[in-house]
This record gives C-alpha cells, sequence and structure tokens, in this order.
C-alpha cells in the first residue's frame, strides 16, 4: 500500500522558502514512490488546504515552518504520526528523512 504524506510549509515571510519546501517535500515523496499533498501557509494566505480527512489517513504529517502553524487545532492527536524538520533541513535532506522514518 502507497504511503500518504502530507505537509505544511510556512516560512516566515512566506515567498520564497515556503515554496521550496513544499517543492522538497513533494519531490522527496515522489522519489520514494509516496502519495504527497502539502499546504503552503504564505503571505497570500493558505493555499492547498488539508482536509480533516487527508490528516486523519496520513501516514507522516511533515511540518516545516518558521512560523506558527494557522489553523493548528486541526492536527491536534496525530502528533504520533508527525515530524517537526528545519526548513534549511527539508530542503536538503527531507528524502532521507522520510525514509528514515519509515525505516526505523
Amino acid at each position: 500500500m502507497t504511503k500518504k504524506i502530507i505537509g505544511v510549509a510556512a516560512c516566515p515571510a512566506g515567498i520564497a522558502h515556503t515554496y521550496l519546501v513544499a517543492e522538497a517535500i513533494e519531490n522527496a515523496a515522489k522519489k520514494l514512490g509516496f502519495e504527497c499533498k502539502v499546504e503552503t501557509q504564505g503571505s497570500i494566505g493558505i493555499e492547498d488546504r488539508l482536509t480533516a480527512e487527508e490528516i486523519e489517513n496520513a501516514d507522516l504529517i511533515v511540518f516545516s515552518v518558521g512560523v506558527a502553524v494557522r489553523d493548528n487545532e486541526r492536527f491536534e492527536g496525530y502528533e504520533e504520526k508527525s515530524i517537526k524538520v528545519p526548513l534549511h533541513q527539508t530542503i536538503e535532506s527531507i528524502d532521507q528523512i522520510m525514509a528514515d522514518y519509515f525505516n526505523k
């Protein structure tokens, strides 16, 4: 069964790094053969908002944010399948971080 990865990406400015991080998560998931959707929380608001069903059905939730997550209550109760990864680390090595998560 294909793993489902979701993520939340947000940087302090809400512009460039938000989208670089989202792209890094999506590319790593694809490389590993996983399904993926990333919500961005940028200067223009929330894009690709994750649904309650997507959050519930995810095998892994990646938070790569440099600011507080908007509407964070949606993720309460899912801490056991969530990881927090610094923005720079996501861009540099999220594929290895994901692989390690599923191989532990």
